[in-house]
């Protein structure tokens, strides 16, 4: 396929993981990125300018993959060329956003992350149902990966804790704190992120209000890393077992006792086995590479695109 990514380059970002599957696509496609931090990027520019001085050939595919309007320019007057749109979140005002977007754009599919954004945007008719598809957050399997360092933290919760997205986070913190454990709980870079999964014993997580699952869990899994989570209503969506892949916690008083008894040398083992199936179920199950092949089998199955 030729495809055309509309989108920011956000490689420098920390929470890089949407440019690490974005990339994945140039792997396996004949990819053209267009966006603000990619060479050549102009702000004035419509998708028509785009196509006719940016892009060598035209392409069979446009994607677009980020929350600004400003590369969306003329899109909904493209009719010649499959239109893709990926749904990233749905919270706040960018529900309102995406609303407004799919309808004006006429996108001819629309993946999501989660399967309550497709729910919600297919019970309002903004997306059809035989054109959508839940495509779960993947991981970047050559950057996340276990890197066999010594074990020399106890906890790590490292998050953004806006409680207006994140009701138990800001809670989480404050109990990590107050235990008598190492503990890492502050904002740290990409790169050191892996590091710090790496060499901590227990990695935590909190869902958001619509209780739906993160780039955390792929990420940490795939590292080998021992994950305690709050249970997200996707859960079983991507195969994940609590008690073989990870373990969940309900509440913070759950919480601490889950945290004491996998910190506990007689259960290191216990901690080591499910830390060890969750790596290899998501390497094998949920790595990018796998990801935009099962983007690709749905898009050729319904245009015929190859």
């Amino acid at each position: 396929m030729k495809i055309l990514v509309l989108s920011p380059n956000r490689i420098s970002k920390r929470n890089w993981g949407h440019q690490l599957f974005k990339n994945e696509i140039g792997r396996q496609h004949d990819t053209t990125y267009y966006g603000k931090n990619f060479k050549g990027f102009n702000p004035n520019f419509t998708v028509q300018d785009i196509l006719s001085e940016y892009c060598k050939t035209r392409p069979d595919i446009i994607i677009t993959y980020c929350t600004s309007d400003r590369t969306f320019v003329g899109l909904d007057k493209v009719e010649d060329i499959v239109k893709v749109h990926f749904i990233l979140d749905y919270i706040g005002r960018m529900v309102k956003r995406q609303n407004i977007r799919i309808r004006k754009n006429k996108y001819d599919i629309v993946f999501a992350f989660s399967q309550l954004a497709i729910d919600k945007f297919r019970s309002r008719e903004i997306i059809d149902k035989k054109m959508s598809k839940v495509l779960p957050f993947s991981v970047d399997t050559n950057v996340y990966k276990n890197m066999n360092l010594e074990k020399n933290n106890d906890v790590m919760a490292v998050f953004t804790t806006n409680p207006a997205y994140y009701p138990n986070r800001k809670a989480i913190h404050e109990l990590v704190k107050s235990m008598n454990a190492r503990s890492v709980t502050s904002s740290i870079n990409k790169n050191e992120m892996i590091r710090t999964i790496n060499r901590s014993k227990i990695i935590l997580t909190s869902n958001n209000y619509f209780k739906t699952l993160s780039l955390r869990y792929t990420e940490t899994l795939a590292c080998g890393g021992f994950l305690l989570a709050d249970r997200p209503d996707d859960l079983d969506l991507v195969g994940l077992k609590d008690g073989v892949h990870l373990v969940l916690y309900d509440g913070l008083v759950d919480l601490k006792e889950k945290i004491l008894y996998y910190l506990q040398d007689r259960n290191s083992d216990k901690r080591k086995l499910i830390a060890k199936t969750g790596m290899d179920f998501v390497r094998e199950n949920h790595s990018c590479e796998i990801r935009v092949k099962q983007m690709t089998d749905f898009i050729t199955h319904v245009t015929g695109i190859k």
